[in-house]
């Protein structure tokens, strides 16, 4: 793994959509990952982990991960745009 500590909370989120737009997709998904487990119930953590569902079933080739992320965000409660999201994901993955 390439990151071993969390930044502070608006620096990890910056740096992973940064990896993202990047197109560095193995390196946002740790990022993601350590954001997850640093703030599990921050604002944004649903969108992460959709994000991180995306990115895993789009680039990593991580159905299984990205199947257990969107539970994980549906288990958490989603806003109507991000149960879209979570459907469409789902869709994708079968």
């Amino acid at each position: 793994m390439l990151f071993r500590s969390v930044l502070p909370r608006n620096t990890q989120y910056e740096i992973a959509g940064r990896l993202v737009a990047a197109k560095r997709h193995t390196h946002a998904a740790q990022a993601w990952d350590l954001f997850l487990k640093r703030y599990p119930a921050d604002r944004e953590a649903n969108e992460v982990r959709l994000m991180l569902a995306f990115i895993n079933a789009r680039y990593l080739n991580d159905p299984v991960r990205a199947k257990a992320l969107v539970a994980q965000a549906r288990a958490a409660g989603l806003n109507e745009r991000q149960q879209a999201m979570a459907r469409d994901l789902e869709s994708d993955l079968g």
